[in-house]
């Protein structure tokens, strides 16, 4: 079975791409729509504690960020880590693969490390055409500086080149 994810995007054309891949192979994956879930709050007062305890004192170090801001980060690091404690509970050992549209940041990233750790072989859909960019990165840069997926499913091999340019090895990408 092939676990699939469509992540918070919240883009027309990046649903009907992950909406075709999906129909493809739909005899074979599961459909998660990342966007219809609703947040739940997860407490468990021992990740709270510690990730806190642990964030605050490594951020301490770092003088040029705020409170306000070194607070939020560690807020964001617990709600991650109680997210791995949800995925841990996950019965998973039937998923042979793992799909998601946009693996470089958020839910999908995370997701994407998670079966990896487990060895699960996960693949990613090339949301568009990226232009690798040194001299003058963007915000693009992120697509191809974060891949975190053992595979990069691509629109062509004008893409292939160019990650494969930057050292992104091209067995790691399917047109």
């Amino acid at each position: 079975p092939i676990l699939t994810t469509f992540g918070r995007q919240n883009r027309k054309d990046h649903k009907e791409t992950y909406d075709f891949v999906y129909n493809q192979i739909c005899e074979k994956a599961s459909y998660n729509d990342l966007n219809i879930l609703k947040n739940s709050l997860c407490f468990n007062p021992i990740v709270i504690i510690t990730v806190l305890y642990r964030s605050l004192i490594s951020l301490c170090e770092f003088n040029e960020i705020s409170f306000k801001d070194k607070l939020i980060l560690a807020i964001q690091s617990v709600h991650y880590a109680n997210t791995i404690c949800y995925l841990e509970k996950l019965q998973l050992n039937r998923v042979k693969k793992y799909l998601s549209m946009y693996n470089a940041t958020q839910y999908e990233n995370l997701i994407t490390q998670y079966m990896k750790l487990k060895n699960i072989t996960t693949y990613s859909l090339c949301e568009g055409v990226y232009v690798v960019e040194e001299k003058h990165p963007n915000i693009d840069t992120v697509n191809y500086k974060n891949l975190e997926t053992d595979h990069l499913i691509v629109w062509g091999q004008y893409i292939v080149d160019e990650f494969s340019n930057y050292g992104i090895h091209s067995a790691r990408m399917c047109v």
